[in-house]
């Protein structure tokens, strides 16, 4: 997912739900006549708000979270993606846990903390480890934390915003000095819907709408705690329905995104929402510092370990056979009869990419096929529908699993140590790929240039965090 900036000012709810809907790809948004069943308009509703509007309802109930001096839930955001085939449903934590000056944040692989005596930052597991067990230690901004002061590190910024939901809205709630005042300034529309039941408890449903944004707060009748937050369906672009060939047929996908603000209560937390994620040997940085990319898996590999047989049962050299020819390319597929729809369409470009190859390339190159074998595949081979192979080779799937994956080339050198791996061979990989023969037909060691570049990048990793750290 696209990672974008932090608003500028507070973190107000209708800007971040805003920003997630632009995050998606371009389609439409449901409009007032695909809305829910929990979006229909209620006399009754609005009857019982003990004679507040809508508008004035929804402003009193932040108001109640502004002046709480402790609240906690177990919330999450709550993903749901629907198509014509399939419905797949995501959540992620967004929790918030305060009391009298302790505030604990779980907000997706973000552990936040902060209370008089300072703040604290780092990754839950797995994502600590790659980031090295890191923790942002800064100041206390005050009992109430001052969020734009507060939560000004880049990584911690870029995070949070990068999360489906955006930063979590509890915290605007409570520690906002006028909470979701933009909401209230702009041009929105504020009315009672039809209420639900969430989690036992009976709710008003407050929509708000602006323009062709519409999302629900549903509040606790008893003691204004904000239950759920709905935002509408987010239509996806029309595609060609896989039921049938008519092309004019579409699919319409959808994307639901909610708050699940479970267990909400205005009282002391029971325990500790982020004791259990914090690194048991901490590396305190006053920032984060990214860690490196990781180099790609390929670099250390070499192919002797790795069996290849031909046709004949006869065991293949993965060293070159003269030099004239120091290089191998192997297009590596999966060995069945009737090879997949990517493997073929991989096959017919390697097929054309040999037949316009310069010839002073070409001879200087090995290029074959590599079968990947399984138990059921190993006597169901077929040639390869490729003219002017070197080799077709078949291995055994257990073999090459640490080096490739099928569809993709492979490119080894004289020596038989893996040069190159182009994953997932299509037109588009070869300017890339050519790039690569290049260099390497040209002397140049790719993969020795890669591991420099690692070093290079380790090193300077390795000093940034111990800049941050005196």
């Amino acid at each position: 997912m696209k990672r974008h900036e932090r608003p500028a000012g507070r973190f107000g709810l209708l800007l971040w739900l805003l920003g997630w809907s632009l995050l998606l790809p371009a389609g439409c948004r449901e409009d007032a006549s695909t809305a829910s069943s929990s979006a229909e308009p209620s006399r009754a509703n609005s009857v019982k708000a003990a004679g507040r509007d809508a508008r004035s309802l929804l402003r009193l109930t932040f108001q109640r979270y502004r002046s709480s001096e402790s609240y906690h839930d177990r919330g999450e955001v709550e993903l749901v993606y629907r198509s014509d085939e399939t419905t797949e449903q995501r959540t992620a934590p967004l929790a918030v846990a305060f009391d009298r000056g302790e505030l604990e944040v779980s907000a997706y692989s973000l552990r936040l903390r902060h209370d008089a005596g300072g703040s604290s930052a780092w990754f839950a597991p797995p994502l600590s480890a790659a980031w090295d067990h890191q923790v942002v230690a800064g100041p206390s901004t005050g009992t109430r934390p001052d969020l734009d002061a507060w939560l000004t590190d880049p990584v911690v910024v870029a995070e949070l915003s990068a999360g489906p939901a955006g930063p979590p809205p509890q915290l605007e709630w409570l520690f906002a000095a006028d909470p979701m005042s933009k909401m209230f300034d702009q041009d929105a529309d504020f009315d009672f819907v039809s209420s639900l039941e969430i989690d036992g408890r009976n709710c008003y449903a407050v929509r708000v709408r602006q323009g062709d944004e519409r999302f629900v707060f549903h509040i606790d009748r008893r003691d204004s705690l904000i239950r759920r937050v709905e935002l509408p369906t987010i239509r996806l672009p029309g595609r060609p329905a896989a039921s049938t060939p008519d092309s004019a047929a579409r699919s319409e996908d959808s994307i639901r995104l909610t708050l699940q603000l479970r267990a909400a209560r205005f009282d002391a937390p029971a325990g500790s929402p982020t004791e259990d994620s914090f690194p048991e040997r901490p590396t305190r940085v006053s920032r984060f510092v990214p860690p490196p990319p990781p180099a790609p898996h390929w670099i250390d590999r070499n192919m002797r370990s790795v069996t290849a047989v031909d046709h004949r049962g006869e065991r293949f050299s993965w060293l070159a056979s003269s030099r004239d020819r120091p290089l191998t390319v192997g297009l590596v597929v999966h060995a069945t009869s009737q090879a997949s729809p990517q493997s073929e369409a991989s096959l017919d470009l390697l097929d054309r990419w040999i037949r316009q190859m310069p010839a002073t390339l070409r001879g200087k190159l090995r290029i074959g096929v590599v079968r990947v074998d399984t138990p059921a595949t190993r006597s169901n081979h077929r040639s390869p529908s490729v003219r002017g192979l070197d080799f077709a080779v078949s291995v055994d799937a257990t073999g090459i699993a640490n080096v490739a994956s099928p569809d993709s080339l492979l490119i080894i050198d004289e020596r038989a140590d893996v040069q190159w791996l182009e994953p997932g061979f299509r037109a588009e990989s070869l300017p890339g790929v050519g790039a690569v023969l290049a260099d390497l037909t040209s002397g140049i060691n790719v993969a020795a240039k890669i591991r420099e570049r690692r070093d290079a990048d380790r090193q300077a990793y390795r000093i940034a965090i111990a800049r941050q750290q005196q």
